[in-house]
């Protein structure tokens, strides 16, 4: 863990890189696979005919000498101009709303499923789960979007702890699969927060062994990766957790992370 300073933002929209940001904040989780960001920026030196609907946007953030970590990579679905400039981009998931399929299927199994709709939307760079499951006689998806039908296969199929996401990085691919193999479950080093050191709020987990922690900007933390958390306020002994949900938030002189997670072990 090195020392945090003032965080860097670096946001490119189109051609055009802004390095100025007035505020930032970012969400994404496991449940809801569309990652979300809300950018605010000063209107001085932007180009109205850069910074327009369905722009490419990718958000960098990190640290003067530690290096920046992709953040986001989707587009501009919302935009408002006024004395400053208010962005709402999705990510790459988004565009899957806009694809509907209407199919049925004889002998399948989830991957069959999953397969023919990411064909269907066009996506190509992807990582599915080669997990054995039982086939279907006969399973039909009517009408509805990418999202909803593989979300439809996790619930026909009982696949209760599988996610799907893409990863943030520019050329970054699509994942299906369960927790225990997804690239996120991650060996070696843990993340590890720690109360008086980079532990800034906890709220220790209720009876569904959810809890929530805020720390510091970490650029780098993704959903569905493990952290050793560790307050001896609450417990004697490190407990291990996956982020399920990740708020990040980033001012000119401020920044922070908010993590919604699950109880996974005492360690």
């Amino acid at each position: 863990m090195f020392e945090y300073l003032v965080p860097v933002v670096e946001i490119q929209i189109g051609d055009f890189l802004v390095r100025r940001t007035v505020e930032l904040r970012l969400v994404t989780g496991r449940a809801n696979p569309v990652d979300r960001a809300r950018i605010v920026l000063p209107v001085q030196g932007l180009d109205p005919s850069v910074v327009e609907l369905d722009a490419p946007v990718q958000i960098r953030a990190g640290y003067r000498e530690k290096g920046l970590w992709p953040l986001f990579t989707g587009t501009v679905c919302d935009l408002a101009w006024s004395q400053q400039v208010r962005l709402l981009c999705k990510d790459r998931m988004d565009s899957l709303r806009s694809v509907r399929i209407t199919q049925a299927f004889v002998d399948a199994t989830p991957k069959d499923v999953v397969s023919k709709v990411l064909d269907v939307a066009g996506v190509t760079n992807r990582q599915i789960s080669d997990s054995v499951q039982d086939r279907r006689h006969y399973y039909v998806l009517s009408g509805q979007n990418a999202i909803e039908s593989i979300r439809l296969v996790n619930r026909s199929w009982g696949l209760e702890d599988w996610a799907f996401f893409f990863s943030p990085e520019p050329d970054g691919g699509f994942w299906w699969g369960p927790w225990e193999e997804s690239p996120r479950n991650q060996d070696g080093e843990v993340l590890r927060l720690e109360h008086g050191k980079n532990i800034l709020e906890l709220t220790p987990f209720n009876r569904e062994r959810r809890g929530v922690v805020q720390t510091i900007f970490l650029p780098y933390l993704r959903h569905s990766q493990l952290v050793r958390v560790r307050d001896m306020r609450f417990w004697k002994r490190d407990v291990l957790v996956r982020a399920e949900r990740i708020f990040h938030h980033v001012t000119e002189k401020k920044a922070r992370t908010t993590i919604e997670w699950t109880l996974v072990s005492w360690s």
